[in-house]
């Protein structure tokens, strides 16, 4: 349902944009936009959510955030701008598990039970800042909609801690930045409802998001 509303919603953007071009461009040379947005879907938090499981001994929960970022762009013409793009996505998982050992008292001569619970926590982040390139092919009063390229630096980093006194923490970064670099493009619009706030809509491949929506501030 989501993908339908977003769809519907950027086609509904360039047929008033379309039908509309004779108004006044809400974004022109000297303009500076801030794009802030959250993006769907988290792959990695979905795949933890659907292996997660919550037994007696074990459970485990999903854990993840984003992918979320910041865009700013400057206008250095009508319809062309450039910018940058930073964004952050993180999942992984939590495990609890339970560890009961036996230990003899010489005290009392008897055995002692004792019950442990400890977590386990694995996180991957991944972090990505980017130039961007954006052409702007349909701009009316209310509506600014852009093709994007985007380029840049990626780092990518695993973590894994525990409450186990006899477990390891570490940090597992082996063979995630052979190519640090980030790639994306994009199709977007905003649509303003004043002079000066908005709404933003994206769809792109690689370097963040397949899809994000959030508030445009223009200045």
């Amino acid at each position: 349902m989501k993908k339908v509303i977003f769809a519907l919603s950027m086609a509904g953007a360039l047929l008033f944009g379309s039908a509309s071009n004779t108004a006044v461009a809400q974004v022109e040379e000297g303009s500076m936009i801030v794009d802030l947005y959250y993006g769907f879907p988290n792959i990695g938090k979905s795949f933890w959510d659907a292996v997660a499981i919550d037994g007696e001994v074990n459970s485990t929960r999903a854990t993840g955030l984003g992918p979320m970022g910041a865009r700013f762009e400057y206008m250095v013409a009508d319809n062309f701008g450039v910018g940058v793009d930073f964004n952050i996505l993180t999942n992984g998982y939590e495990v609890d598990f339970t560890d009961t050992t036996s230990t003899f008292n010489s005290t009392t001569g008897m055995w002692e039970t004792q019950t442990n619970t400890y977590t386990s926590d694995y996180n991957r982040m991944k972090l990505r800042v980017m130039a961007r390139l954006h052409y702007h092919f349909v701009q009316t009063d209310m509506v600014d909609a852009y093709a994007a390229f985007g380029a840049g630096y990626k780092h990518s980093q695993n973590s894994f801690s525990t409450t186990d006194p006899d477990g390891v923490e570490s940090e597992l970064e082996t063979g995630l930045n052979l190519i640090p670099v980030s790639l994306r493009v994009g199709l977007g619009t905003r649509l303003f409802f004043t002079d000066n706030i908005g709404v933003n809509l994206e769809i792109g491949l690689g370097g963040g998001p397949l899809m994000s929506a959030g508030l445009s501030l223009k200045f």
